[in-house]
């Protein structure tokens, strides 16, 4: 359990010198298993790679290394081990799995790329319908087209083309109802983007009657209850968001308890509820990506209502949106003010994390980072950001060291 000891050390020597010399193949099993425990993946693929010239039936636990590579924001490894699995041909049965989990982690590479611009995206959109092309009449191109949809609405503003998309993937009858249920709640969101929130709330509501008791579900009634919150239905999302609080899905949970804390905490204090409904106007401009105008009420905000509790979240809000607007440092500063001075908050886990992802990420100052995430696992140790952060930590201090 101890992977950075020597016993570990010792145990990898001698594992390896006794498959050198022919040992059973579950030697090279409990090798690759003490490589990913140390989350050295690069260690990990290298055996598998081995293993699969031998005898080319290992393809699913290299796929499965690939997704938790991707899992571990080792993107660029990820990318190395799915395209090993696409070169192997659309025989295996992991190709058309490879070819989903290679853009996903694309994606998810290009949303922490300080530099990406719309030229990027455009790029990565088109290798989206390639492969959609490639996995037309097959089951897994309902998933695709979801996730293809929301990079065209979110990432390109391609409002009319994501929803076309996801309009076709709603009418066929070719994908199973859990994604004609997901499709409808990613509809739903560009709805609510665009400003048609009636609309949203019907496609949340059908979503959630056909899975009320699954994760599904879950999500669908947690954006209902938030199109509601947005517009200043506070009571009603209240009632929601309390229900959700014990959401299976660990997220859902942990996003029901920050805004049920954010009514109750404001409502109780403000009597017409004036801070309120101006914060949750912001957060529906954030979300529909009116980032200046987002902004510019915020500010508003720290004027008018100078002492009160809802300061912040306020604070948090703009650090989002500077954020997305790539103000980088600035948005650092904020959220350091923030730590400052609301270490209490709600928000701080979250802030912590975004501040370490922000250093590691775009700021390029690493030990800041690693200080960052110790700091939050020790501090907030049943964050749900804990366990990410302790991994970001280890990474940043060396322990998967590359055989």
């Amino acid at each position: 359990e101890e992977t950075n000891s020597e016993n570990s050390d010792y145990l990898k020597e001698l594992l390896i010198e006794k498959i050198q010399k022919g040992g059973s193949e579950s030697l090279n099993d409990l090798l690759i298993y003490v490589l990913i425990q140390e989350e050295n993946f690069t260690g990990a693929f290298i055996q598998l790679k081995a293993l699969d010239k031998r005898n080319s039936s290992n393809k699913g636990e290299i796929y499965r290394l690939g997704k938790v590579a991707l899992n571990n924001q080792e993107y660029d490894l990820a990318q190395k081990i799915f395209a090993y699995v696409i070169k192997a041909g659309p025989t295996y049965p992991f190709y058309e799995s490879a070819l989903m989990m290679d853009l996903v982690a694309k994606q998810e590479k290009l949303e922490l790329n300080a530099m990406a611009n719309r030229d990027d995206w455009k790029v990565l959109q088109s290798e989206y319908f390639k492969v959609q092309e490639l996995l037309k009449g097959k089951p897994e191109v309902g998933e695709l087209a979801i996730d293809l949809a929301n990079l065209s609405a979110f990432q390109l503003d391609e409002t009319d083309t994501a929803e076309a998309i996801l309009q076709k993937v709603i009418s066929t009858g070719m994908v199973s109802n859990e994604i004609i249920a997901e499709a409808k709640i990613q509809l739903a969101d560009i709805y609510l983007y665009t400003g048609n929130r009636w609309e949203a709330i019907l496609l949340y509501g059908q979503a959630e009657k056909a899975f009320e008791q699954s994760p599904i579900g879950q999500e669908a009634k947690f954006k209902r209850a938030k199109a509601a919150y947005y517009v200043g239905d506070f009571m009603w999302a209240l009632g929601i968001f309390d229900a959700l609080k014990t959401s299976t899905s660990k997220l859902i949970a942990n996003d029901a308890m920050r805004y049920s804390l954010l009514i109750n905490d404001n409502i109780a204090l403000d009597t017409n509820m004036d801070a309120m409904t101006t914060y949750a106007r912001a957060d529906l401009m954030y979300y529909q990506a009116k980032l200046d105008s987002a902004l510019r009420l915020l500010d508003i905000m720290e004027i008018a209502f100078p002492d009160h509790v809802i300061q912040g979240e306020v604070l948090y809000l703009k650090s989002e949106i500077l954020i997305k607007q790539k103000n980088f440092q600035e948005a650092a500063t904020t959220l350091e003010t923030l730590l400052h001075l609301y270490k209490k908050n709600i928000l701080a886990d979250n802030a912590l994390y975004d501040l370490a992802q922000l250093n590691e990420f775009q700021l390029a100052q690493p030990i800041k980072a690693q200080e960052l995430y110790q700091r939050l696992f020790i501090e907030y140790p049943d964050s749900f950001f804990a366990s990410d952060s302790r991994k970001r930590f280890r990474a940043l201090r060396g322990d998967a060291v590359v055989n």
